[in-house]
Order: C-alpha cells, then structure tokens, then sequence
C-alpha cells in the first residue's frame, strides 16, 4: 500500500490551519497527511501571509527542494509555480497537489522578489486586471446572478428600525423611549425587553409607515432606568417582547426582500448559528437557506445561484440575522479560504418549508385574535 504523502502548511493562521486539516481527513484521507516542513516533500504556501516575500525567502533557504503549491488571490510573480486561486477549490487544490508529487523536481526561483502580500500586478500577461465591473460582467456569472440595482437596498435611517437600532447603541446600558405619531416604544436592552403600545400582528405597519415628511421626527428620549412597572406613560394597553424579536422582526417587516445601504452582496458573510425559528418569524425558506448558510460564509449572491430561492428571502433573511448579531461580514481569512461547496437538493426541502410556513400562519393568527 502506497504511504500518503505529507504537506506542509506554510504562511496560514491556526483557523486557516484547522480548516484544511478537515479537508485533509475527509477528502484526501490515504493521499496526503499534513506535517512539519523538514519531513515533507510538498508544501502549501500562502502567498496573501503577512510579509508574504520574507517568509518566501526564509522558506525556499530552508527548504530548497519541496515542491510549492502557492494559494493566493491573485497570480503571484513566479515561475512554473502550481496556483490554487483563494477561495480554494477542494478538487483544484487535490490536482495541484498530485502534479507536485508527481513533478518530483526542486521548487522554481523566483522571476523576481516578493513584496507584497496581496499582488496588484496580476499574472504573467503583466495585465492589470479590469478594474469596476459590475457584477453582471464577471466570468461565468453572467447567466447565472439577478438583475441588481439601487431598489435591493435601503437608508436605515429613513426608518424606525434605524433609529430605534441608533438610539440602542448610542446609548449603552441606558433605556431609550421613542414616540412617534403612530407608536410609543420603550427598549430596555440590558433586561433584553421592550415595550410598545401595540401587538407583533401590528408592527409590518408600523414599519411601513415611516418613510415621508414625518421620517425622523420621533421625540427620543434617553433614561438611566426603565421603570417596568409604567415602561409607557399615557399609553393604553403595553405589549411586552422579548428585544432580539421585536428587532429581528422590526428588521424583516423595514427590509421587505432589500438590504440595507452598503452590505456588500459579493462578499463572504457569515451565519453564526441557527437562528430560533420558533421563536421569530423566518421569511420564506429560512429554513433551505439556513442550512446552507450556517456550514460556511458565502455570499448573498451565491446563496442565490446555490439555491435558487427568490433573493428577496435571502435579503430579509439577512438583514433580520445580522440585526441581532447573528450574522455579518466573514473577515477571518479561514472564512474565504475554501470555496463554497456545491450542495444537493434535498427532496425533503419543500415538505419543511410547508409544515413550517403552517406553524407560523397559525402563529400569526392566534397574535391577531
């Protein structure tokens, strides 16, 4: 039986590490094995590491006979080097690896110094790349991505999901009170509660009504304490909500399939874990986009292409999750190393997207009786 060959892991963080020692065991388990530079033929370098040329250098001194497979964003500057684009293809990156193996020669000299740790002189044309084409226009996506245009998104200021969500962060550890024509609101975020004169059943309208001349007109108030005994003085009846709901569906009624200005829709972000379905509202198939969503950050365009739901869920879906802090930008660069997997329909999806839209029809009904 042939012994797998070991790779070494060089310019990657331990996220990034633990990341493709996953990918190791489950994809290339008998194949390759990672291990220390000393004792491996192979080595996988990150080109986009900090002080990426120093550390090249280091390396090829050390080790000037390990065949390198560079992973980087861009093309990196070097001769007859394997290039694995980032995000990683897991069978791109299995290719590269067997044709170093199979290569069996000292690793290439540089054509000319590394300096850099991102590469803004792409590959060997010596081209730049094009610079500001818009999404439609990208390689390979143009048949596949929804129109977009300025509608997709929306001035969380313009309405009282923004300012109510302003209000609470201005003031941490305080209680903010806020009363419109329409509402009176009061939000204790550090009971996790807050209190309107009006039931969940009524808050899509209240959301809706707030673009207009009266937009930003609300009287705020800030207080030291809430006293939840009178939380709404004057008001009739008081409705108490636990505060990451009444957000989440402050956030999806304001949303309405849109996002808000300035999320980027080509970027990786993040789920962090499920959300409780049973206790918040879930756009149309929360659930087919959940699943998908919490293995690994994607984009919101490539939930779209993934799973060809209406990007209108995928919008509100996020924008209620990032509201209460359950999701966002993937920054983390063991986020966007591996490239999304490509996922299999479920023929199950629709029978629990059925039973689930049934619980919350019915759930909305009772809150309206």
């Amino acid at each position: 039986m042939q012994s797998p060959v070991k790779v070494a892991l060089v310019g990657l963080r331990k996220r990034s590490i633990q990341a493709l020692v996953g990918i190791f065991k489950q994809r290339y388990q008998g194949r390759f094995v990672l291990g220390m530079p000393a004792a491996a033929p192979v080595a996988i370098f990150n080109m986009d590491c900090t002080n990426a040329g120093q550390v090249w250098r280091t390396f090829r001194r050390k080790h000037p006979d390990t065949r390198i497979v560079v992973i980087a964003r861009e093309p990196p500057l070097l001769d007859d080097v394997d290039y694995v684009p980032v995000p990683l293809s897991v069978s791109a990156l299995e290719a590269a690896l067997e044709r170093a193996v199979a290569a069996g020669k000292p690793a290439p000299r540089t054509r000319q110094s590394v300096t850099a740790t991102r590469h803004t002189k792409t590959s060997r044309t010596g081209k730049r790349p094009a610079a500001g084409r818009s999404l439609a226009t990208r390689p390979g996506v143009a048949n596949e991505r929804p129109a977009i245009n300025q509608d997709v998104y929306f001035q969380p200021g313009d309405y009282l999901f923004g300012r109510l969500r302003y209000a609470l962060s201005s003031n941490p550890g305080k209680a903010v009170r806020l009363r419109g024509s329409n509402f009176l609101i009061a939000a204790d975020a550090s009971h996790c509660k807050i209190f309107a004169n009006f039931p969940l059943s009524r808050l899509a309208s209240v959301a809706a009504s707030q673009p207009g001349s009266e937009a930003g007109n609300e009287e705020v108030t800030v207080l030291e304490h809430l006293d939840r005994k009178a939380p709404l003085p004057d008001a009739g009846d008081v409705h108490e909500h636990p505060l990451d709901r009444f957000m989440w569906e402050l956030a999806a009624a304001t949303a309405n399939g849109r996002v808000t200005e300035g999320t980027p829709l080509d970027a990786p972000v993040y789920l962090r874990r499920w959300p409780n379905f049973t206790r918040v509202a879930p756009p149309d198939d929360a659930m087919r986009i959940a699943a998908v969503w919490v293995q690994q950050p994607r984009s919101l365009l490539n939930l779209y292409e993934t799973l060809k739901v209406p990007i209108e869920n995928i919008f509100t879906l996020y924008t209620a999750a990032e509201t209460i802090g359950l999701a966002g930008l993937a920054r983390r660069e063991s986020d966007t190393l591996i490239a999304p997997s490509v996922v299999n329909p479920s023929p199950y999806g629709n029978l629990v997207n059925a039973v689930l839209s049934r619980f919350v029809r019915a759930d909305k009904a009772d809150a309206a009786a």
